[in-house]
């Protein structure tokens, strides 16, 4: 009851100092911390979701190889004799 009646004093009291431009002046100099508070929350609860992110997911480290292979046939474009075929090969 106490915060509701002084509110009502305030916004009353605004209202009559200066009309609705003071009253919209209040309310964004009065919001403005409260954003600042709420973006770095935000940046804050961003930073630990990559943190258990990282804990719970294990690294993986890969090797890559190139390995010689067999040559594919296409249509007889390619000859066995000449021509080397290469492949990468992922490793876990």
């Amino acid at each position: 009851m106490f915060w509701a009646v002084l509110t009502a004093v305030l916004t009353v009291a605004m209202l009559l100092a200066g009309g609705v431009t003071t009253m919209e002046y209040a309310t964004l100099i009065s919001a403005l911390p409260v954003t600042v508070i709420a973006y770095l929350v935000m940046a804050s609860f961003h930073k630990v979701l990559r943190m258990e992110r990282a804990e719970r997911l294990p690294r993986l480290r890969f090797q890559v190889a190139i390995v010689e292979a067999a040559v594919p046939m296409f249509s007889r474009r390619m000859s066995r004799e000449i021509d080397v075929y290469y492949r990468l090969e992922v490793f876990t």
